[in-house]
């Protein structure tokens, strides 16, 4: 008998094994197979948990992330507001130190005069105020108040056109031969209200600098119309410290916003005994 070739031998074990293995799956267990699609079902109930997980977690993270932005704009937001507040803190501060430094020099110079206004000021004075609006004069004090209502704008230093007349006029009682023996005050009231000139907003946060820049407007046009040498004029500025009434509604703010004229005679001239 003659022996098949190598290659046919192969050819015929690798049919045999083929026909084994084609044999052998025809005879896996129904119970593996089950076992398998449970296994299968249980992987895809567990990738869709993950990915809902996931989802969760983006959604999370993104809330976190915004929460984070909030939180840094917010400080940012209070940094802000702290380092304004402390720019007002020391406005009102500097306004507290001015307000002492014009009382001091108020004081000084009530203590200095000595000799009483001639009556022909305190004359013209009430000659002035003399049925005028928003104008009143106390000859005992020699005090003449005008509201600032009728001088300037509310939460402003400006003058009114209407004031320039009135101011004008009032000069005129300076430039009687008697003013050289007068010293002046103008004082600035103000209410609790706050500033509204643009301008005047950054450099005065409080109302004690308007009052005293009221003040300050009030003795140049003064000393402009008389004049006068703005030196023998004293300026103040007492914002809201000095209320002529309560700041209960706009009748009585409006009886707070003034302007104080002070009228001073001038101390007498100190002489020197002469030696023995």
């Amino acid at each position: 008998m003659v022996e098949p070739s190598w290659p046919l031998r192969a050819t015929r074990l690798l049919a045999f094994g083929l026909a084994g293995l084609l044999t052998g799956c025809s005879f896996v267990p129904r119970s593996r197979l089950e076992d398998c699609h449970k296994l299968s079902q249980t992987l895809e109930a567990d990738k869709a948990r993950l990915n809902d997980t996931l989802l969760s977690q983006r959604s999370q993270y993104s809330e976190l992330l915004q929460r984070a932005d909030d939180d840094a704009r917010r400080l940012l937001t209070q940094d802000n507001e702290v380092k304004r507040l402390r720019g007002t803190v020391q406005a009102y501060q500097d306004e507290r130190d001015q307000l002492a430094a014009d009382y001091a020099r108020v004081k000084n110079l009530l203590q200095a005069s000595a000799n009483p206004v001639s009556t022909s000021m305190i004359d013209r004075f009430k000659e002035f105020a003399r049925d005028r609006p928003g104008c009143e004069f106390n000859s005992i004090s020699g005090v003449l108040t005008l509201s600032s209502d009728a001088l300037f704008e509310p939460g402003s230093d400006e003058l009114k056109p209407a004031a320039r007349p009135l101011l004008k006029t009032l000069a005129t009682a300076l430039q009687d031969s008697a003013a050289k023996d007068v010293r002046i005050l103008v004082a600035g009231h103000t209410d609790s209200s706050p500033v509204r000139q643009a301008s005047l907003q950054e450099e005065a946060p409080a109302p004690g600098h308007l009052s005293l820049d009221r003040a300050t407007r009030i003795r140049d046009r003064l000393a402009h119309e008389a004049r006068l040498d703005p030196a023998r004029i004293e300026v103040a500025g007492f914002e809201s410290s000095e209320p002529m009434t309560d700041d209960l509604d706009d009748a009585s703010r409006a009886q707070n916003r003034r302007i104080e004229i002070h009228l001073f005679g001038r101390p007498p001239t100190t002489v020197t005994a002469p030696g023995p």
